[in-house]
């Protein structure tokens, strides 16, 4: 599991978490959740879903310059910086880049996890209510 320091920013009522590889910036939206603003928070992102864009239509995306490239037979693992920190991408062995040249990355904002960087306490902005809300229509049925 890759670690990325993350900084938010909330702009008309939605959370954002700001991604910057040293060649350009994204903002990974994170959902209406109030309680992120102001907190310093670590994104967790497992390497094989980091994908190469075009991979889903309308996904968050970041151009990022490949630092070591490590073929492994059945994928290569790539290493980019995000945030001044290294972070590994599992790709394909045919869509292997060289170290040097860069690369159009895309997220999915539903598939990646938020920590509290204090605490490293795992951080769930709205599942709280709708959990809630399926047990009690769980204990009533």
């Amino acid at each position: 599991m890759n670690f990325i320091p993350l900084r938010t920013q909330v702009r008309d009522g939605q959370c954002f978490g700001l991604l910057d590889s040293g060649q350009a910036r994204c903002e990974l939206p994170l959902g209406a959740a109030a309680e992120l603003e102001g907190r310093e928070l670590i994104l967790g992102v497992r390497p094989e879903q980091i994908q190469l864009a075009g991979a889903a239509a309308a996904l968050p995306s970041l151009r990022a310059e490949v630092e070591v490239v490590e073929p492994t037979g059945p994928d290569t693992l790539v290493f980019v910086s995000l945030n001044q920190t290294k972070v590994c991408c599992r790709l394909a062995p045919d869509a292997a880049p060289q170290a040097g040249s860069s690369l159009e990355l895309q997220f999915d904002p539903a598939r990646v996890l938020l920590f509290d960087a204090a605490s490293g306490e795992r951080l769930r902005p709205g599942k709280r209510q709708a959990t809630e809300g399926k047990v009690a229509q769980l204990k009533r049925g």
